[in-house]
């Protein structure tokens, strides 16, 4: 989202990813200093955004729904 792309990024451990910065994507340097459990929210919030955009029915074949 808009607001956590600004807060990983402002101050956060987060920089704009190249090429995909516009889609609010963030890069991490390292990701072994993070928390592990907050890592795996950030990567299933990524999914379901991603996974949100595909269409019906390749979500279909790839056992999204």
């Amino acid at each position: 989202s808009d607001i956590a792309f600004e807060a990983l990024t402002a101050d956060g451990p987060g920089r704009p990813a190249p090429y995909l910065a516009r889609a609010k994507w963030v890069w991490f340097a390292d990701l072994a200093g993070q928390d592990e459990a907050e890592v795996a929210d950030w990567l299933k919030t990524a999914h379901g955004l991603v996974a949100a955009k595909l269409t019906r029915k390749i979500q279909k074949d790839l056992g999204l729904i």
